[in-house]
């Protein structure tokens, strides 16, 4: 699980600081075993694929964060309204998104230091290894 972990921030954190970088066929095939195990949306038949040279959202790094430690988001959740940001303008209160950053900070994962999660922010690399570590 650990190798699995450290190769997922390994990808997290080569999109999370676009440079100028050419990704290779390893990295494919690394987002393809993510792909593999659903912790990532399987992009293979895609005419853009995984769009390697994009950022990440902070949103998107907890998502998977959460399906590698096994959490799924419970369908039937309300949001409690931990932070202020997690509930967009025409979303409903119990969006995936309030839903992730809400179980994340119950587990840990995230503080509530703040009322604001940041979810659609790119996250940091700190922020990246934090997660990951935890």
């Amino acid at each position: 699980m650990r190798r699995l972990i450290s190769t997922s921030l390994i990808v997290v954190s080569s999109m999370a600081f676009p440079l100028s970088f050419a990704y290779t066929g390893a990295d494919v095939e690394i987002a393809n075993s993510l792909a593999d195990t659903g912790i990532i949306v399987d992009q293979r038949t895609s005419p853009t694929k995984y769009r390697l040279d994009d950022s990440i959202s902070r949103q998107e790094v907890i998502g998977m964060t959460l399906k590698l430690q096994g959490i799924l988001l419970p369908t039937n959740y309300t949001c409690k309204g931990y932070f202020t940001d997690a509930i967009f303008g025409n979303s409903s209160p119990d969006a995936w998104v309030c839903r992730a950053v809400e179980l994340a900070s119950d587990r840990g994962l995230i503080t509530r230091e703040n009322t604001k999660a940041r979810p659609s922010d790119k996250i940091t690399k700190a922020e990246a290894l934090a997660l990951a570590w935890k």
